[in-house]
């Protein structure tokens, strides 16, 4: 037996804004246009721009997995235009490959939007420990690293933290 449902019209407004939300929420599932050999490693949504507009990052292995010398890896950000995800921009140097932690094997750490603040962090190594976290905001049409931190020691021996703010002089 099938149970009728009656529709009425929109005129509460939670049942538009719950309407509203799951539109919104449909069209952000809309699948990302995956370059051909890729494989997502991790991605994040964030706005970036300050345009209201969330983009999103998304960390990419290029090619399959070389057991030895592991595989490259490229970033790309995607924003959208007319309703669909669309490559906005991309770098192959943002990220180590997924062999280049030392003996900790893949030094990806995570992804992360903050305050419209990209934050890319990695680390590795065996007894002695690295570990670093790139910070770059967009600018004037452009990504900019503007800080730096770092960790790097072995326990018990000797440690370092390091925090840089990076300020871009303009003549």
């Amino acid at each position: 037996a099938f149970t009728q449902i009656h529709s009425q019209p929109m005129n509460n407004p939670i049942s538009f804004l719950l309407f509203y939300l799951a539109c919104v929420c449909a069209s952000y599932g809309q699948e990302l246009p995956i370059p051909d050999g890729y494989s997502v490693v991790d991605s994040v949504t964030g706005d970036l721009d300050n345009d209201f507009i969330a983009e999103r990052v998304v960390a990419f292995n290029i090619g399959p997995e070389n057991e030895y010398e592991g595989v490259p890896r490229e970033l790309i950000i995607y924003k959208r235009k007319n309703h669909q995800w669309t490559i906005w921009r991309r770098s192959s140097q943002a990220l180590l490959g997924s062999q280049d932690g030392g003996m900790m094997g893949d030094p990806f750490g995570e992804l992360e939007i903050k305050n419209g603040i990209l934050l890319i962090s990695q680390n590795g190594g065996s007894s002695w420990k690295w570990g670093f976290t790139d910070k770059y905001r967009f600018q004037d049409d452009e990504f900019y690293l503007i800080g730096y931190s770092s960790i790097f020691g072995k326990l018990c021996e000797y440690w370092e933290d390091v925090d840089f703010n990076i300020q871009q002089v303009c003549s």
